[in-house]
């Protein structure tokens, strides 16, 4: 079997497929496994594959490159890869290959599927295992596909670990039993879901604009973004990036006691830190984003108290054009 794969996604099911590779049971299916990645070694398989001893191979360039003639490779698994397998290289595997998808296929095809999932708010995840297609990526006839609760405080993290955890237990159930999988297999027009494509998605969507945004599209933009891209701003008094840390839920209310009657009227980005919670509040389209960890470039995570204390607002009360947050310019 050679495994096609590049980042955490793709870990668990590595993790299961050398598990069986390994194994003594009688049930083994995998009798030799290879791993392809990408050229970069920051992949975490290649950690994983060093480490484990499993042949790995790096091409600059997937479509010319041939499989080792050392062993013959019946089966392509290919997880999270991020490149398109050319045809002559499908074609060399007696049973074609397999991909696991976090998602209901066919919707959100493509790069970035976990994060629509939490930009939309989606109340519903799952995982697909579908046949490879030539020349097209994520069209594939489904072997097997399960539906699963996304939780309200799932965040990119999260939701990433758990689905590809069940993905990986759902690939190798598919390889036990592939041709009965296969002779059972539907088209994805069959399913419920609207076909649709989740694009890649890029830094630039976590500069948080004060001024147009709500605290729930803030919120749920640091549930897709903040483990990865970040979530990032600007103090204006000494013109520092910030990286928001952790985003508290729409919910978190500004404390009675740190309220003033005109707060309306204090322009976006305005900061607030309550001690009641400790919470730093910063005003935002409808009201108030509340904001519990935080941190300045090359610094170290700080608290909402050690922020304010810092920079020496923690017993502020009124609006002031110092204690504020803008926007990253791009």
């Amino acid at each position: 079997m050679m495994f096609f794969g590049s980042d955490a996604v793709s870990m668990k099911t590595l993790e299961r497929l050398h598990a069986d590779q390994t194994s003594g049971g009688s049930d083994k299916v995998i009798n030799h496994l290879e791993v392809i990645t990408s050229p970069t070694q920051l992949a975490p398989v290649v950690a994983y594959a060093a480490k484990n001893r499993i042949p790995l191979h790096q091409p600059d360039q997937i479509k010319d490159w041939k499989l080792p003639e050392s062993h013959p490779f019946d089966l392509a698994v290919v997880v999270s890869y991020g490149r398109m397998i050319p045809s002559h290289l499908l074609k060399s595997f007696p049973l074609g290959g397999i991909n696991m998808h976090p998602s209901l296929l066919p919707r959100y095809r493509g790069a970035a599927p976990l994060y629509h999932t939490l930009l939309n708010k989606d109340k519903e995840s799952g995982v697909s295992v579908i046949e490879l297609s030539i020349d097209k990526f994520d069209v594939g006839k489904v072997l097997h596909q399960s539906v699963h609760e996304v939780n309200e405080t799932d965040t990119f993290t999260t939701l990433r670990d758990r689905l590809s955890t069940i993905g990986a237990g759902k690939v190798m159930e598919v390889l036990r039993d592939l041709p009965e999988k296969r002779a059972a297999s539907k088209e994805q027009s069959s399913f419920p879901w609207q076909a649709s494509l989740a694009s890649k998605v890029n830094k630039e969507m976590g500069y948080i604009d004060w001024q147009t945004q709500t605290s729930e599209e803030i919120y749920t933009l640091w549930r897709a973004l903040g483990d990865t891209f970040g979530l990032n701003t600007v103090y204006r008094h000494s013109n520092t990036r910030v990286r928001l840390i952790t985003v508290c839920p729409p919910t978190t209310q500004i404390s009675y006691a740190n309220a003033n009657t005109n707060e309306e009227s204090y322009p976006a980005g305005t900061m607030k830190f309550d001690k009641q919670q400790d919470v730093l509040f910063v005003r935002c389209k409808d009201g108030w984003c509340g904001v519990a960890k935080l941190q300045k470039e090359n610094g170290k995570v700080l608290t909402a108290r050690e922020f304010a204390v810092g920079y020496r607002f923690v017993n502020v009360r009124e609006a002031s054009e110092d204690i504020k947050f803008v926007k990253m310019q791009v």
